[in-house]
């Protein structure tokens, strides 16, 4: 038998949080070192809105960090954590001395929390890579017929594992 997708978190163990962000979504896998293997404990994704797609490549990258520091703040708040990215521009914006507007807004939103940042090439990047891609560009019948029917797959191989 295989080991299940996802694994329950150690919660006096560091996190692994990857971010990855494209022209049309973000997505991060939060995971950690369990047995001496890197294991997924959540996924996270979301589509931009039309003004979030006009951001620029860095400014998107900045918003799937943000993004994902949020939706996975019940895990990471109050713990050292390594936020992974392959864009290496992230490794040095947040030591930015007087940022302002947008970019201040979302650096005080995710200041609370201990992190430290570290460039992944995107080779290596794959995991959180893939849930910022649409499959399709064409957005076809026939990846969301796939994409819904994975998603059903997946909700039941969860179930059952509960």
């Amino acid at each position: 038998t295989s080991s299940p997708v996802l694994a329950f978190p150690d919660l006096q163990q560091p996190f692994l949080l990857d971010c990855d962000a494209s022209a049309h979504s973000v997505g991060a896998v939060l995971s950690q070192q369990i047995d001496g293997e890197e294991r997924v404990v959540a996924y996270f994704s979301k589509t931009l809105s039309p003004q979030q797609k006009n951001y620029c490549a860095t400014r998107r990258e900045l918003l799937a960090a943000v993004l994902s520091i949020e939706h996975f703040h019940e895990y990471l708040y109050g713990t050292e954590f390594t936020l992974r990215t392959d864009h290496a521009s992230l490794v040095w914006l947040t030591s930015f001395k007087r940022p302002e507007g947008q970019l201040a807004r979302w650096l005080e939103k995710i200041q609370t929390y201990s992190f430290k940042i570290v460039h992944r090439p995107g080779k290596n990047h794959g995991n959180a890579d893939g849930l910022s891609r649409r499959p399709c560009e064409n957005q076809c019948a026939f990846c969301d017929c796939k994409e819904n029917q994975f998603a059903r797959e997946v909700n039941f191989i969860c179930k059952q594992e509960i």
